[in-house]
């Protein structure tokens, strides 16, 4: 992890002077290092891990290497349940990462929103709308690997809704709380989406 930070401060210092390359293929070829060994990470340095590719110097980098892979590691970190995961903040935070994402990370970052959904409590459901019209804008996309994982990310909210849940509607960005306009519900949303 060490090594990745320095050659990703190197790179982006690089990119600044407008010097070479070499360091973002050093940073890229540390990403897939840390790729191989995550299997073998303890909690902490998964969470550490984790934690060091949920910035905004990885997810909105310029190098589009950089991006998907780090996109594709939070993805799996989360897969491998050894990382202590507060969905919402998550998903706060990958919300305020959108602006510089990167046209050849999109299908990862859409494996990352399917992981999240999984581990979303049932108590928490309001946090489905949020991510709904990334998910459908995603299934317009030119890569059909980028269609099929917005397509997948839908289906797990999907499956997510169905197994039952409470939705704080005073959570729900544009839903109306009032008794006369509660109206849309989230099935009603995705059966528009379907």
């Amino acid at each position: 992890m060490t090594l990745f930070k320095q050659n990703l401060s190197k790179a982006q210092n690089a990119s600044a002077n407008n010097k070479g390359q070499a360091s973002d293929s050093m940073t890229v070829m540390t990403q897939d290092l840390l790729l191989l060994i995550l299997p073998h990470l303890s909690s902490a340095d998964a969470s550490a891990l984790f934690d060091l590719y949920m910035t905004t110097e990885v997810l909105e980098s310029k190098d589009n290497g950089v991006q998907k892979r780090g996109y594709k590691t939070l993805a799996r970190l989360v897969e491998s349940g050894k990382v202590q995961i507060d969905a919402a903040a998550v998903f706060k935070k990958l919300e305020g990462l959108v602006d510089g994402l990167a046209a050849a990370a999109k299908k990862d970052r859409f494996h990352l929103l399917t992981a999240l959904v999984q581990l979303i409590p049932s108590e928490s459901l309001h946090l489905i709308p949020s991510i709904i019209p990334e998910a459908v804008l995603g299934t317009k996309e030119p890569s059909e690997k980028a269609r099929n994982a917005a397509f997948d990310l839908i289906v797990a909210m999907g499956k997510k809704m169905a197994a039952g849940g409470v939705v704080k509607r005073n959570m729900v960005e544009g839903m109306d709380v009032d008794g006369a306009g509660e109206g849309m519900q989230l099935g009603s949303i995705l059966n528009q989406v379907l």
